[in-house]
């Protein structure tokens, strides 16, 4: 008997758990497709951009690699470094 009443009981809850899921789902959906409409709306204005500056090591190894194309050949780690 006790059996019995904690299995209606267990399926009468994940029956609640699911809809109330559904429910929920029904009104996230609308939420995010509102958030979506104002970004796709904003993203054209969007400006500005974060640059890291190049460092002295940096500008000197890609003009090794920069000679090293002109000249036709491979540039090996160990000029690099």
């Amino acid at each position: 008997m006790l059996f019995w009443i904690g299995l209606i009981v267990g399926l009468l809850l994940s029956i609640i758990a699911i809809l109330t899921m559904i429910y929920f789902k029904i009104k996230i959906q609308k939420f995010v497709k509102n958030v979506e409409t104002v970004v796709e709306r904003a993203s054209p204005n969007l400006k500005g951009g974060i640059f890291i500056p190049k460092d002295e090591d940096q500008i000197a190894r890609e003009e090794i690699i920069k000679k090293n194309k002109e000249a036709g050949k491979d540039t090996p780690i160990s000029e690099l470094s």
